[in-house]
């Protein structure tokens, strides 16, 4: 009997919390002028495709090796052609199997841009 009447007082207690209240009138706000125009934002040049050199010795070189002579699992890219190198990572990039290594070159291809893979194309055809 004691919980009914404390459940009861509760429940009428907010029900009347409930109730609708009137709202404080708001003061007026003046009518302000429009804020002059902002001036055009010049847009951001595009970042620059990173040297293929450093590009290579920064993401290649640690598996491939530093001349592209390979090591290990790791093939050797010396000696190939531009043209095979491109084929190889836009085959990457699109998430193709070109060989067992395969699952460790898409991440690497995907960030690369399609000039990248030029550029880095044509640096690892030079290297001997």
């Amino acid at each position: 009997m004691r919980n009914t009447l404390l459940i009861s007082l509760v429940l009428a207690l907010g029900l009347s919390a409930c109730g609708k209240k009137e709202e404080a009138a708001q003061p007026a706000v003046p009518a302000m002028e429009p804020a002059p125009a902002a001036a055009p934002v010049p847009e951001a040049a595009a970042p620059a495709a990173m040297d293929p050199v450093a590009q290579y010795t920064s993401q290649c070189a640690s598996c491939h090796g530093p001349s592209g002579q390979g090591q290990g699992a790791f093939p050797k890219l010396a000696g190939q052609a531009a043209d095979a190198i491109k084929a190889k990572l836009a085959d990457y990039k699109a998430g193709k199997q070109v060989g067992a290594q395969s699952a460790l070159m898409f991440p690497v291809a995907q960030k690369l841009s399609d000039e990248e893979i030029d550029a880095l194309s044509t640096h690892i055809a030079t290297l001997q």
